[in-house]
């Protein structure tokens, strides 16, 4: 099992300076819950489509698959609480549910 402090911990990690981040997205630390898989695959990083439209506009909500930034009111660049990490946790862990969508 993956520990949930160690998830949290990479949450709330700063984003590193000069790196290519969509600005509203957060972290992605699985796309569904890890610890219920019975498969892995590994990635790099979701797509900037997993966030904005192709005109690189923030996703409506009804549309979004995975919590940003404009869904938990952080600023580009603040680092998640530890409530705000869980919300984060749980929107990647229901990544698959399809009445997200």
């Amino acid at each position: 099992m993956i520990s949930e402090d160690f998830l949290i911990q990479r949450i709330q990690e700063p984003i590193p300076a000069g790196a290519p981040v969509v600005p509203v997205s957060l972290p992605v630390t699985s796309f569904g819950d890890p610890n219920r898989a019975r498969i892995a695959t590994i990635g790099i990083n979701p797509s900037s489509g997993e966030f904005c439209s192709k005109g690189n506009t923030p996703l409506k909500p009804g549309k979004k698959r995975f919590v940003d930034r404009e869904d938990i009111g952080l600023g580009v660049g603040e680092i998640p609480s530890r409530e705000q990490a869980l919300r984060i946790l749980e929107g990647n862990h229901n990544y698959f549910r399809t009445d997200n969508v």
